[in-house]
This record gives structure tokens, C-alpha cells and sequence, in this order.
């Protein structure tokens, strides 16, 4: 994970988001944002929506781990 900004690392490459769009909400995005590169693609965030796609993320795998919680939070609805 990196913090976007315009100013060159220690490998003199920028690593900014100026222009790019939000991986979560699809909005355009400034520096600073949060980056992350990964085995064959990169996701940029806005610092928010870090926090809304891990709650996203927990949820999804705990679904996983749990089924029968959802499964029977459904069934108990009115």
C-alpha cells in the first residue's frame, strides 16, 4: 500500500492519482489517495473508500465462514 502524491519516490517515479478514477465509487481522484499494486492490476482509492470496501470486504468473508448467520438473519425477517 503507498500514498499517492506528485512528488518523484526515492526512484524518482510519481506516483500520482490526478486524473484517475476511485476503484470503489468511480469518482475522479486528487492526491493524496491510497494505491495498491497487486499481481496484475492496481487499485487507487479515494482514503474513504478504503474504509467502506474493507467493511465490504469483512462482511463478504465472514458470509464465507459463517453462511447459516445470513442464512438465518433472512428467514427472521418479518
Amino acid at each position: 500500500m503507498s500514498i499517492t502524491s506528485p512528488i518523484p519516490d526515492d526512484q524518482g517515479i510519481a506516483h500520482t492519482a490526478v486524473g484517475r478514477r476511485c476503484f470503489l465509487c468511480g469518482g475522479l481522484l486528487q492526491d493524496p489517495a491510497v494505491f495498491w499494486m497487486g499481481y496484475d492490476g492496481e487499485l487507487i482509492l479515494h482514503p474513504i473508500c478504503v474504509f467502506d470496501l474493507f467493511i465490504r470486504l469483512g462482511r463478504d468473508v465472514h458470509e464465507i465462514e459463517k453462511p447459516s448467520y445470513y442464512a438465518d438473519r433472512r428467514k427472521k425477517r418479518p
